[in-house]
């Protein structure tokens, strides 16, 4: 009983953190985007 729910504690922290993680990519994406689309504008290559 114990170590299932240790098992499922950790496949929950697994998620967040997978969670987290794909948020960070997808806004460090977003910027990333932002500033390529910014350099183009000011005429850099």
């Amino acid at each position: 009983m114990l170590k299932r729910r240790r098992a499922e504690n950790d496949y929950n922290a697994r998620w967040q953190v997978m969670c987290m993680a794909g948020f960070a990519v997808e806004r460090m994406a977003f910027l990333f985007r932002n500033l390529a689309k910014r350099a183009r504008r000011a005429g850099l290559p």
